[in-house]
């Protein structure tokens, strides 16, 4: 790689906070979810969100750069197809954890780095699992994040992995489970153990068939 294009590379990377900041402001304010519901023109998004104009024009043409929302003929605004993914399900979660919680987080690992101590408590006062108790929305957020990831990654960790000989399969700190259902339903003699807080595994159901179980307690 050229120095230019090494050069071109860093202020990408650099000005990389301004695509999550300008996509997870338009979940937090409520623009995406509105023109989910259909087309809006900016005075009506300013009107209806109680959103200052002049701001809302200026970002409006930075998330159409971004592929998030296209201007129609008439003038008025609509979410692309992709966008759409964003306000539906775990990415919309996902947008709302970095917007109230990794942003933050990630502008201290300064902290991380002089002191070796984690940054959340820094900013927030609380490990994150006390911040998440105390903010249940967050909590359901981070959940449904989890699940998803959990989903994606199964099949790679089968591939990679053989669970065969086991008969029994734990996974701590396995939050809903996704991951520990999908090994054991592949393994028809194993049976497995869920265990996570008591506020993540609270309205995991059990498995009727007795395969697995789901147990509560904290790990530190």
């Amino acid at each position: 790689m050229s120095t230019r294009a090494q050069l071109e590379q860093l202020v990408a990377d650099l000005n990389g906070y301004r695509r999550s900041c300008l996509l997870a402001s338009a979940l937090q304010v409520g623009l995406l979810q509105a023109l989910e519901q259909g087309e809006r023109s900016p005075a009506q998004l300013s009107q209806e969100l109680q959103l200052h104009k002049p701001s809302l024009e200026r970002v409006l043409p930075a998330l159409e750069l971004l592929g998030v929302v296209e201007v129609r003929a008439s003038g008025r605004l609509a979410l692309t197809r992709a966008a759409r993914l964003l306000v539906q399900g775990w990415m919309e979660s996902w947008g709302q954890l970095i917007a109230h919680e990794y942003l933050p987080v990630w502008s201290r690992l300064d902290h991380t780095l002089r002191t070796g101590q984690a940054a959340f408590p820094a900013v927030f006062g609380r490990a994150p699992w006390e911040h998440r108790a105390a903010h249940p929305e967050e909590q359901v957020h981070f959940q449904r994040v989890m699940s998803a990831m959990q989903q994606r990654l199964l099949g790679s960790l089968l591939a990679v992995y053989d669970f065969s000989p086991y008969v029994q399969i734990g996974d701590l700190g396995g939050g809903q489970g996704e991951l520990l259902r999908g090994r054991v339903e592949q393994l028809p003699r194993a049976q497995g153990t869920l265990f996570d807080l008591p506020a993540v595994v609270a309205e995991v159901t059990p498995d009727p068939e007795g395969r697995w179980r789901v147990l509560s307690g904290d790990l530190r």
